[in-house]
């Protein structure tokens, strides 16, 4: 790391307090880390019955008292029925048509 890549990454952290960037840096070091492709609670597109819909619940985390673990709610969906634009969805749905 040079110094460049230093000023970078202090810039980055802006005024995170350092106990907080030790707790990211321990949960990516333990693979517990997740960066979503939205904000929690963003508006996202689901192709139903061949009609593009506003997606509400997705990306919102829940625990699963079953199995005792924690997931985010039809995350596996993205890129699949449910897309981050109302054009993805479309052009999607339009790709399906055709085949």
């Amino acid at each position: 790391m040079d110094k460049t890549d230093l000023m970078r990454a202090l810039t980055a952290l802006g005024s995170i307090p350092i106990e907080r960037v030790e707790e990211i840096m321990q949960a990516e070091h333990e693979g517990r880390l997740v960066v979503l492709p939205c904000e929690v609670g963003d508006t996202v597109y689901e192709n139903r019955w061949g009609e593009v819909e506003v997606a509400y619940g997705y990306m919102q985390p829940k625990f699963d008292t079953f199995s005792k673990r924690f997931s985010l709610y039809d995350f596996y969906k993205l890129g699949k029925t449910v897309f981050l634009t109302r054009e993805a969805a479309e052009a999607a749905l339009k790709g399906a048509s055709n085949d």
